[in-house]
């Protein structure tokens, strides 16, 4: 369920996007996005959630720290957050790439905390990269036996990125998965730059503030 989004002129890669503000509640993470949405994911019966918040920058925006951008190329950064009452661990967090874009560079961030939130709850994935045969980019937050807590546990956040080459940004599929249970959501990936129009059609979405 997607219940904000906020979008921005989208400058180099569709420009005739007008500016609107849509009071998409995410955390601060510096720069200045072209757009910003949240989304939650449901495990139901497996007991776990995921608010994903996500920020998108082209090459004209002000970066987050640790980053750089060529003409053509996009940044998504998602903050994946677990639910504090949730009994069970996140394993999986994939994001699609429907339109076959090259993707560039996979990856998380230490350098940034996002606003309001502990550093000491970080959680890296143990394994990313982007996977060709299934056109999704994977976070995968198991695996290290020598570290049990190594996934996603109840009250944790990550910090996950992809670089893409690609003219425009819509909505499309991402997948959480834990306790054998996954949930697919809409947050933002690379398409076509026409598509990207589409964005404006979501304003009625939007929704109310997470945070206070």
């Amino acid at each position: 369920m997607i219940r904000s989004i906020k979008v921005g002129p989208l400058a180099a890669t569709a420009s005739t996007l007008a500016a609107c503000s849509l009071a998409a509640a995410v955390p601060t993470i510096g720069g200045t996005p072209i757009l910003t949405s949240e989304a939650m994911f449901d495990g139901g019966a497996a007991d776990w959630s995921l608010t994903v918040s996500s920020y998108v920058y082209d090459s004209n925006s002000d970066l987050p720290p640790g980053f750089a951008l060529l003409p053509g190329q996009l940044l998504f950064v998602y903050l994946v957050e677990t639910g504090e009452d949730d009994s069970i661990s996140v394993t999986n967090f994939n994001v699609g790439n429907p339109g076959n874009f090259p993707v560039l560079s996979v990856g998380f961030s230490n350098a940034i905390t996002p606003d309001g939130l502990d550093p000491a709850d970080r959680e890296n994935p143990f394994l990313y990269g982007y996977s060709g045969p299934s056109q999704e980019t994977l976070f995968t937050f198991f695996g290290d036996f020598s570290d049990p807590l190594s996934t996603l546990d109840p009250g944790e956040w990550s910090l996950v990125w992809n670089v893409i080459e690609a003219p425009g940004v819509d909505l499309g599929p991402a997948t959480g998965l834990g306790g054998g249970q996954g949930d697919t959501q809409l947050v933002p990936v690379a398409i076509p730059a026409p598509a990207g129009l589409a964005l404006l059609g979501l304003a009625g979405l939007a929704g109310r503030r997470r945070r206070d």
